[in-house]
């Protein structure tokens, strides 16, 4: 009887996603990314999110709101 020896490398990798979007007040033009990175570092993925939609022009579509204190 033959005898099989199988030896399998396994990890776990958890991971947080970030999914934006930032919309027009007319609701119809938005500006959309995401972001994935290592759980125990959320905030990084938060940073990067905000900053691609900020590349991307999410500022200007939130320009004609009012400022409110």
């Amino acid at each position: 009887m033959a005898s099989f020896n199988c030896t399998t490398a396994a990890s776990v990798h958890t991971t947080v996603t970030i999914d934006a979007a930032v919309f027009a007040p007319d609701g119809h033009t938005f500006v959309r990314t995401s972001a994935t990175g290592p759980l125990q570092q959320p905030e990084e993925a938060g940073r990067r999110t905000g900053e691609q939609l900020l590349r991307d022009g999410a500022a200007a579509l939130l320009h004609p709101l009012p400022h409110t204190p």
